[in-house]
């Protein structure tokens, strides 16, 4: 128990027993919230261990079941820790615009990494919605990259990305087109 305590991933070394045991694979994802990869299926599949997982680390969303990628409640709890997680939420909660607007509205916390803005996780659809797009451009800019080609070239869209960043590269024609449009 004391090498879970101190390193969850320990949980990989464990016996397929103590894989399966609530007490010790909660020590392990408190620790750390991908240790939930080494859990048994069982436990990969239970709503409270893993949502317990993704609260301390979203991208945990990663070894939960099929089932739970799909769970609201889970995916919630994951994006709120990491907007990021979106990448490993199921096909249809990728494509529910209000699970993208959560992601996407959160995303500001990744400005700093190195890591995709969360709407590079969404469907196609998503990335071609004028709502959801226009908030992950002012959450976070680079998000402006992963939106369809429509998108990128909507007024607003522009427009809400020029006012986060002035160095988003966009033609004269278009900046042009846009101010006059707008005043």
């Amino acid at each position: 128990t004391a090498a879970i305590t101190e390193n969850g991933k320990a949980l990989n070394y464990a016996s397929d027993e103590l894989k399966n045991n609530m007490t010790f694979v909660t020590a392990a994802i408190t620790e750390n919230g991908k240790a939930l990869k080494y859990a048994s299926d069982e436990i990969r599949n239970n709503v409270k261990f893993v949502t317990a997982a993704v609260s301390n680390d979203g991208s945990a969303l990663e070894y939960a079941s099929k089932e739970l990628k799909n769970n609201l409640q889970v995916v919630t709890a994951a994006l709120t820790q990491n907007a990021t997680a979106l990448e490993h939420a199921s096909d249809q909660l990728k494509n529910d615009e209000g699970v993208v607007t959560i992601a996407v509205t959160l995303d500001s916390k990744n400005q700093n990494r190195f890591f995709f803005p969360a709407l590079n996780f969404a469907s196609d659809e998503m990335k071609n919605n004028e709502r959801v797009v226009t908030i992950a451009v002012k959450n976070n800019v680079k998000a402006w990259l992963f939106a369809s080609k429509t998108m990128r070239g909507n007024v607003g869209v522009v427009l809400a990305a020029l006012r986060q960043c002035s160095e988003v590269y966009i033609c004269q024609e278009f900046i042009i087109a846009a101010v006059t449009k707008y005043h």
